[in-house]
Protein backbone atom coordinates (compact mmCIF):
# COMPACT_ATOMS: atom_id res chain seq x y z
CA UNK A 1 0.00 0.00 0.00
CA UNK A 2 2.84 2.42 0.86
CA UNK A 3 4.38 1.75 -2.56
CA UNK A 4 1.06 2.56 -4.23
CA UNK A 5 0.81 5.87 -2.37
CA UNK A 6 4.39 6.75 -3.27
CA UNK A 7 4.05 6.24 -7.02
CA UNK A 8 0.50 7.62 -7.29
CA UNK A 9 1.51 11.24 -8.17
CA UNK A 10 3.65 10.13 -11.12
CA UNK A 11 0.97 7.78 -12.41
CA UNK A 12 -1.75 10.44 -12.12
CA UNK A 13 0.37 13.03 -13.91
CA UNK A 14 0.89 10.64 -16.82
CA UNK A 15 -2.76 9.64 -17.03
CA UNK A 16 -4.29 13.08 -16.63
CA UNK A 17 -1.64 15.26 -18.24
CA UNK A 18 -3.81 15.77 -21.30
CA UNK A 19 -7.11 17.62 -21.28
CA UNK A 20 -9.79 15.69 -19.43
CA UNK A 21 -13.45 16.63 -19.45
CA UNK A 22 -16.59 15.18 -17.93
CA UNK A 23 -18.14 12.41 -19.98
CA UNK A 24 -21.69 13.05 -21.15
CA UNK A 25 -23.61 9.81 -21.04
CA UNK A 26 -26.73 10.98 -22.83
CA UNK A 27 -27.56 13.83 -25.13
CA UNK A 28 -29.09 16.83 -23.32
CA UNK A 29 -32.81 16.78 -23.49
CA UNK A 30 -35.57 15.28 -21.45
CA UNK A 31 -33.11 13.00 -19.64
CA UNK A 32 -29.37 13.54 -19.34
CA UNK A 33 -26.46 12.38 -17.23
CA UNK A 34 -22.85 13.44 -16.83
CA UNK A 35 -19.88 11.62 -15.33
CA UNK A 36 -16.77 13.30 -13.93
CA UNK A 37 -14.60 13.11 -10.88
CA UNK A 38 -11.18 13.52 -9.34
CA UNK A 39 -8.22 11.57 -8.05
CA UNK A 40 -6.16 13.15 -5.27
CA UNK A 41 -2.95 11.89 -3.74
CA UNK A 42 -1.54 13.43 -0.54
CA UNK A 43 1.61 12.88 1.48
CA UNK A 44 1.78 14.52 4.92
CA UNK A 45 4.85 14.44 7.12
CA UNK A 46 5.29 15.61 10.71
CA UNK A 47 8.66 16.27 12.31
CA UNK A 48 10.56 14.23 13.34
CA UNK A 49 9.21 10.81 12.36
CA UNK A 50 5.49 10.93 11.50
CA UNK A 51 4.25 10.36 7.96
CA UNK A 52 0.93 9.64 6.31
CA UNK A 53 -0.12 8.95 2.73
CA UNK A 54 -3.67 9.40 1.45
CA UNK A 55 -5.30 8.55 -1.85
CA UNK A 56 -8.81 9.74 -2.62
CA UNK A 57 -10.99 8.85 -5.61
CA UNK A 58 -14.29 10.66 -6.16
CA UNK A 59 -16.83 10.03 -8.90
CA UNK A 60 -19.35 12.75 -9.69
CA UNK A 61 -22.52 11.71 -11.46
CA UNK A 62 -25.17 14.30 -12.26
CA UNK A 63 -28.29 14.18 -14.32
CA UNK A 64 -31.84 15.32 -14.70
CA UNK A 65 -35.30 14.72 -16.05
CA UNK A 66 -36.49 17.69 -18.02
CA UNK A 67 -36.21 21.12 -16.41
CA UNK A 68 -37.72 20.23 -13.02
CA UNK A 69 -35.81 17.24 -11.63
CA UNK A 70 -32.07 16.83 -11.14
CA UNK A 71 -29.97 14.38 -9.15
CA UNK A 72 -26.41 14.01 -7.91
CA UNK A 73 -24.39 11.02 -6.73
CA UNK A 74 -20.78 11.17 -5.48
CA UNK A 75 -19.24 7.93 -4.21
CA UNK A 76 -15.71 8.14 -2.80
CA UNK A 77 -12.93 5.66 -2.12
CA UNK A 78 -10.14 6.65 0.29
CA UNK A 79 -6.98 4.83 1.35
CA UNK A 80 -4.72 5.90 4.22
CA UNK A 81 -1.33 4.60 5.34
CA UNK A 82 0.92 5.81 8.15
CA UNK A 83 0.57 7.88 11.31
CA UNK A 84 -1.98 10.70 11.37
CA UNK A 85 0.37 13.43 12.55
CA UNK A 86 -2.09 16.31 12.32
CA UNK A 87 -5.44 14.65 12.99
CA UNK A 88 -6.48 14.84 9.32
CA UNK A 89 -9.49 12.67 8.49
CA UNK A 90 -9.23 10.52 5.37
CA UNK A 91 -12.69 11.64 4.31
CA UNK A 92 -12.58 15.40 3.77
CA UNK A 93 -8.91 15.79 4.77
CA UNK A 94 -9.72 18.02 7.68
CA UNK A 95 -13.52 18.03 8.03
CA UNK A 96 -15.25 15.79 10.54
CA UNK A 97 -17.31 12.99 9.00
CA UNK A 98 -20.97 13.41 9.82
CA UNK A 99 -23.52 10.97 11.28
CA UNK A 100 -25.53 9.12 8.63
CA UNK A 101 -29.27 8.45 8.71
CA UNK A 102 -28.58 5.71 6.15
CA UNK A 103 -25.18 4.08 6.56
CA UNK A 104 -23.46 4.40 3.20
CA UNK A 105 -19.89 3.80 4.40
CA UNK A 106 -17.95 0.56 4.23
CA UNK A 107 -14.49 -0.30 5.53
CA UNK A 108 -13.00 -2.53 2.85
CA UNK A 109 -9.58 -3.20 4.37
CA UNK A 110 -8.57 -2.10 7.87
CA UNK A 111 -4.86 -2.69 7.28
CA UNK A 112 -4.81 -0.27 4.33
CA UNK A 113 -7.32 2.19 5.77
CA UNK A 114 -9.46 1.58 2.69
CA UNK A 115 -12.96 2.99 3.02
CA UNK A 116 -15.81 3.53 0.57
CA UNK A 117 -18.44 6.19 1.24
CA UNK A 118 -21.26 7.88 -0.61
CA UNK A 119 -20.64 11.55 0.10
CA UNK A 120 -23.48 13.01 -1.99
CA UNK A 121 -26.77 11.39 -2.97
CA UNK A 122 -29.57 13.87 -3.52
CA UNK A 123 -32.59 14.62 -5.70
CA UNK A 124 -33.71 18.20 -6.40
CA UNK A 125 -37.16 19.33 -7.53
CA UNK A 126 -37.59 22.81 -9.03
CA UNK A 127 -41.05 24.37 -8.93
CA UNK A 128 -40.97 27.94 -10.24
CA UNK A 129 -39.26 29.94 -7.45
CA UNK A 130 -39.08 26.96 -5.05
CA UNK A 131 -36.40 24.24 -4.87
CA UNK A 132 -36.67 21.10 -2.73
CA UNK A 133 -33.57 18.92 -2.16
CA UNK A 134 -33.74 15.56 -0.40
CA UNK A 135 -30.76 13.36 0.46
CA UNK A 136 -27.08 13.65 1.31
CA UNK A 137 -25.91 17.19 0.50
CA UNK A 138 -23.57 19.93 1.79
CA UNK A 139 -25.15 22.45 4.15
CA UNK A 140 -23.40 25.76 4.85
CA UNK A 141 -24.36 29.23 6.02
CA UNK A 142 -22.27 32.34 6.52
CA UNK A 143 -19.66 34.33 4.64
CA UNK A 144 -16.31 34.18 6.49
CA UNK A 145 -13.38 31.93 5.57
CA UNK A 146 -11.05 31.06 8.47
CA UNK A 147 -13.67 31.15 11.20
CA UNK A 148 -17.30 30.27 10.53
CA UNK A 149 -19.63 30.79 13.52
CA UNK A 150 -22.73 30.23 11.40
CA UNK A 151 -21.43 26.98 9.91
CA UNK A 152 -22.54 24.61 12.67
CA UNK A 153 -22.10 21.42 10.64
CA UNK A 154 -18.45 20.30 10.25
CA UNK A 155 -16.60 23.56 9.55
CA UNK A 156 -13.18 23.28 7.91
CA UNK A 157 -10.12 23.75 10.13
CA UNK A 158 -7.03 25.84 9.25
CA UNK A 159 -5.09 22.65 8.43
CA UNK A 160 -7.72 21.28 6.06
CA UNK A 161 -5.78 20.43 2.91
CA UNK A 162 -8.81 20.26 0.64
CA UNK A 163 -11.84 22.56 0.92
CA UNK A 164 -13.28 21.64 -2.45
CA UNK A 165 -15.96 19.28 -1.15
CA UNK A 166 -17.64 19.77 2.19
CA UNK A 167 -18.90 16.43 3.59
CA UNK A 168 -22.56 15.85 2.83
CA UNK A 169 -25.21 15.43 5.51
CA UNK A 170 -28.56 13.70 5.26
CA UNK A 171 -31.09 16.51 5.05
CA UNK A 172 -34.24 17.96 3.56
CA UNK A 173 -33.75 21.51 2.26
CA UNK A 174 -36.28 23.98 0.84
CA UNK A 175 -35.13 27.19 -0.87
CA UNK A 176 -37.56 29.91 -1.93
CA UNK A 177 -36.41 32.83 -4.09
CA UNK A 178 -38.06 36.26 -4.20
CA UNK A 179 -37.21 39.55 -5.82
CA UNK A 180 -33.85 40.11 -7.55
CA UNK A 181 -31.71 38.64 -4.75
CA UNK A 182 -33.86 37.44 -1.87
CA UNK A 183 -33.80 33.86 -0.63
CA UNK A 184 -35.21 31.88 2.29
CA UNK A 185 -33.71 28.50 3.17
CA UNK A 186 -35.22 25.89 5.50
CA UNK A 187 -33.13 22.87 6.50
CA UNK A 188 -33.78 19.77 8.57
CA UNK A 189 -30.53 17.77 8.90
CA UNK A 190 -29.67 14.51 10.60
CA UNK A 191 -27.18 14.92 13.43
CA UNK A 192 -27.43 11.51 15.07
CA UNK A 193 -31.22 11.25 15.17
CA UNK A 194 -34.39 12.74 13.73
CA UNK A 195 -35.75 13.69 17.15
CA UNK A 196 -34.97 17.04 18.76
CA UNK A 197 -31.93 15.53 20.51
CA UNK A 198 -30.23 14.68 17.23
CA UNK A 199 -31.74 16.87 14.53
CA UNK A 200 -30.43 20.22 13.27
CA UNK A 201 -33.18 22.61 12.16
CA UNK A 202 -32.41 25.99 10.63
CA UNK A 203 -34.11 28.85 8.82
CA UNK A 204 -31.99 31.42 6.98
CA UNK A 205 -33.22 34.48 5.12
CA UNK A 206 -31.06 36.63 2.85
CA UNK A 207 -31.61 39.90 0.99
CA UNK A 208 -29.50 42.67 -0.56
CA UNK A 209 -29.43 46.18 0.87
CA UNK A 210 -27.33 48.56 -1.19
CA UNK A 211 -23.84 47.06 -1.52
CA UNK A 212 -24.32 44.36 1.11
CA UNK A 213 -26.04 41.00 1.35
CA UNK A 214 -27.55 40.50 4.80
CA UNK A 215 -28.74 37.23 6.27
CA UNK A 216 -30.58 36.18 9.43
CA UNK A 217 -30.43 32.70 10.97
CA UNK A 218 -32.69 30.99 13.48
CA UNK A 219 -32.11 27.38 14.37
CA UNK A 220 -32.60 24.56 16.82
CA UNK A 221 -29.42 22.48 16.87
CA UNK A 222 -29.70 19.34 18.98
CA UNK A 223 -32.38 21.10 21.06
CA UNK A 224 -30.28 24.24 21.53
CA UNK A 225 -31.67 27.51 20.10
CA UNK A 226 -29.25 29.46 17.90
CA UNK A 227 -29.69 32.89 16.31
CA UNK A 228 -27.28 34.56 13.94
CA UNK A 229 -26.54 37.41 11.54
CA UNK A 230 -24.21 37.50 8.53
CA UNK A 231 -23.29 40.07 5.91
CA UNK A 232 -20.97 40.40 2.92
CA UNK A 233 -20.31 43.24 0.50
CA UNK A 234 -17.76 45.79 -0.68
CA UNK A 235 -16.90 49.37 0.19
CA UNK A 236 -14.15 51.54 -1.25
CA UNK A 237 -12.42 48.64 -2.96
CA UNK A 238 -12.42 46.50 0.19
CA UNK A 239 -14.41 43.30 0.53
CA UNK A 240 -16.11 43.20 3.92
CA UNK A 241 -17.84 40.29 5.59
CA UNK A 242 -18.93 39.21 9.01
CA UNK A 243 -21.08 36.75 10.86
CA UNK A 244 -22.03 35.98 14.42
CA UNK A 245 -24.20 33.60 16.38
CA UNK A 246 -25.54 33.31 19.91
CA UNK A 247 -26.25 29.81 21.24
CA UNK A 248 -28.48 29.09 24.22
CA UNK A 249 -27.26 25.73 25.61
CA UNK A 250 -29.43 23.48 27.71
CA UNK A 251 -26.92 23.85 30.55
CA UNK A 252 -24.87 26.92 31.34
CA UNK A 253 -24.91 30.44 29.99
CA UNK A 254 -25.44 31.59 26.42
CA UNK A 255 -22.28 32.05 24.39
CA UNK A 256 -21.43 34.10 21.30
CA UNK A 257 -19.16 33.49 18.32
CA UNK A 258 -18.30 36.44 16.05
CA UNK A 259 -16.00 36.72 13.01
CA UNK A 260 -15.16 39.87 11.02
CA UNK A 261 -13.16 39.82 7.81
CA UNK A 262 -11.75 42.12 5.14
CA UNK A 263 -10.01 41.44 1.84
CA UNK A 264 -8.35 43.60 -0.77
CA UNK A 265 -6.82 42.98 -4.17
CA UNK A 266 -3.55 44.93 -4.41
CA UNK A 267 -2.60 45.00 -8.05
CA UNK A 268 -2.71 42.13 -10.51
CA UNK A 269 -2.59 38.74 -8.87
CA UNK A 270 -1.98 39.99 -5.31
CA UNK A 271 -4.70 39.46 -2.68
CA UNK A 272 -4.70 40.04 1.09
CA UNK A 273 -7.37 38.74 3.46
CA UNK A 274 -7.70 39.06 7.25
CA UNK A 275 -10.14 38.02 9.96
CA UNK A 276 -10.72 38.52 13.68
CA UNK A 277 -12.62 35.98 15.75
CA UNK A 278 -14.17 35.78 19.21
CA UNK A 279 -15.75 32.74 20.84
CA UNK A 280 -16.84 33.37 24.41
CA UNK A 281 -16.98 29.65 25.24
CA UNK A 282 -13.24 29.31 24.56
CA UNK A 283 -10.60 28.92 27.25
CA UNK A 284 -8.50 31.89 28.39
CA UNK A 285 -5.82 29.70 30.02
CA UNK A 286 -3.84 26.92 28.28
CA UNK A 287 -4.50 24.66 31.27
CA UNK A 288 -8.18 24.56 30.22
CA UNK A 289 -7.56 23.54 26.59
CA UNK A 290 -7.92 19.83 27.25
CA UNK A 291 -11.34 20.42 28.80
CA UNK A 292 -12.50 22.16 25.60
CA UNK A 293 -10.89 19.48 23.39
CA UNK A 294 -12.70 16.69 25.25
CA UNK A 295 -16.01 18.54 25.07
CA UNK A 296 -18.91 17.46 22.87
CA UNK A 297 -18.78 20.47 20.54
CA UNK A 298 -15.13 19.98 19.69
CA UNK A 299 -15.47 16.21 19.31
CA UNK A 300 -18.32 16.44 16.80
CA UNK A 301 -16.55 19.17 14.79
CA UNK A 302 -18.85 22.09 15.66
CA UNK A 303 -15.82 24.12 16.79
CA UNK A 304 -12.09 23.61 16.16
CA UNK A 305 -10.56 26.48 18.17
CA UNK A 306 -9.76 25.98 21.86
CA UNK A 307 -9.19 29.59 22.92
CA UNK A 308 -11.18 32.81 22.91
CA UNK A 309 -9.49 35.50 20.76
CA UNK A 310 -7.99 34.88 17.32
CA UNK A 311 -6.65 36.64 14.28
CA UNK A 312 -5.90 35.32 10.79
CA UNK A 313 -4.11 36.69 7.75
CA UNK A 314 -3.74 35.30 4.24
CA UNK A 315 -1.61 36.68 1.40
CA UNK A 316 -1.71 35.22 -2.10
CA UNK A 317 0.39 36.19 -5.10
CA UNK A 318 -0.04 34.83 -8.61
CA UNK A 319 3.48 34.62 -10.03
CA UNK A 320 2.21 33.19 -13.31
CA UNK A 321 -1.23 32.15 -14.59
CA UNK A 322 -0.24 28.58 -13.67
CA UNK A 323 1.74 29.27 -10.48
CA UNK A 324 0.51 30.79 -7.22
CA UNK A 325 2.12 31.36 -3.82
CA UNK A 326 0.18 31.73 -0.57
CA UNK A 327 1.06 32.48 3.03
CA UNK A 328 -1.54 32.10 5.77
CA UNK A 329 -1.28 32.51 9.53
CA UNK A 330 -3.80 31.82 12.30
CA UNK A 331 -2.95 33.17 15.75
CA UNK A 332 -4.29 32.59 19.23
CA UNK A 333 -3.94 36.11 20.60
CA UNK A 334 -3.88 35.10 24.26
CA UNK A 335 -1.21 32.32 24.42
CA UNK A 336 0.24 33.71 22.22
CA UNK A 337 0.82 31.10 19.50
CA UNK A 338 0.50 30.99 15.73
CA UNK A 339 0.23 28.47 12.91
CA UNK A 340 1.93 29.61 9.69
CA UNK A 341 1.19 27.71 6.47
CA UNK A 342 3.07 28.75 3.33
CA UNK A 343 1.96 26.91 0.18
CA UNK A 344 2.47 26.66 -3.57
CA UNK A 345 -0.06 25.75 -6.27
CA UNK A 346 1.13 24.75 -9.73
CA UNK A 347 -1.28 23.96 -12.55
CA UNK A 348 0.73 21.28 -14.34
CA UNK A 349 -2.04 20.65 -16.91
CA UNK A 350 -5.53 21.86 -17.76
CA UNK A 351 -7.05 19.32 -15.36
CA UNK A 352 -4.21 18.60 -12.93
CA UNK A 353 -2.66 20.61 -10.09
CA UNK A 354 0.33 20.07 -7.83
CA UNK A 355 0.20 21.61 -4.34
CA UNK A 356 2.83 21.74 -1.61
CA UNK A 357 3.06 23.47 1.73
CA UNK A 358 4.38 23.56 5.28
CA UNK A 359 2.83 23.53 8.76
CA UNK A 360 4.94 25.81 10.97
CA UNK A 361 3.42 26.11 14.47
CA UNK A 362 5.02 28.67 16.77
CA UNK A 363 4.27 28.72 20.46
CA UNK A 364 5.39 27.39 23.79
CA UNK A 365 5.44 23.62 23.76
CA UNK A 366 4.27 21.41 26.63
CA UNK A 367 6.86 20.04 28.98
CA UNK A 368 7.95 16.43 28.43
CA UNK A 369 7.43 14.31 31.54
CA UNK A 370 8.41 10.69 32.28
CA UNK A 371 5.51 8.27 31.93
CA UNK A 372 4.77 5.14 34.01
CA UNK A 373 6.87 2.95 31.69
CA UNK A 374 9.78 5.38 31.51
CA UNK A 375 8.85 6.92 28.15
CA UNK A 376 8.44 10.67 27.84
CA UNK A 377 4.91 12.09 27.74
CA UNK A 378 3.65 15.60 27.13
CA UNK A 379 2.52 17.53 30.15
CA UNK A 380 -0.02 20.32 30.48
CA UNK A 381 -0.52 22.49 27.35
CA UNK A 382 1.26 25.85 27.38
CA UNK A 383 -0.12 27.17 24.07
CA UNK A 384 -2.66 25.99 21.51
CA UNK A 385 -0.59 25.79 18.35
CA UNK A 386 2.42 24.68 20.34
CA UNK A 387 0.62 21.33 20.56
CA UNK A 388 0.98 20.73 16.80
CA UNK A 389 4.03 19.12 15.20
CA UNK A 390 6.01 20.83 12.44
CA UNK A 391 5.61 19.29 9.03
CA UNK A 392 4.57 19.66 5.44
CA UNK A 393 2.51 18.15 2.66
CA UNK A 394 2.62 17.38 -1.04
CA UNK A 395 -0.48 16.71 -3.11
CA UNK A 396 -1.54 16.03 -6.66
CA UNK A 397 -5.11 16.71 -7.76
CA UNK A 398 -6.33 15.47 -11.13
CA UNK A 399 -9.81 15.87 -12.62
CA UNK A 400 -11.65 14.00 -15.32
Amino acid sequence: MKRLLAVAPAVLAAVFGADAKAIELYEPGFSSAELGGSVKSWFVGGWPDQAQGMLDLRLQLRGGLGESVSWELQPTLAAVAGADAFGLAAAGLGATEQPQAVDLSRTLADAMGLQARVDRAAVRLRLSSLELTLGRQPVSFGSTFFFSPMDLIAPFTPIALDREHKPGVDALRAEAYFGPSGKVTLVAAYGGGWDLEGAMLAAHGQATFGLFDVGLLAGLVRREPVVGLDTAGSLGGFGLRGEGTVTFPREGSAFARVALGVDRQLGAGFTVMGELYLQTLGATRPSDYLTIAMGERFQRGEIWALGRYYGALSVRYELLPILGLSLAAVANLVDPSVLVTPSLEWSIADEAELVAGLFLPMGERPEKLPGPDGTLMFGEPRSEFGLLPRGGYLGLKAYF
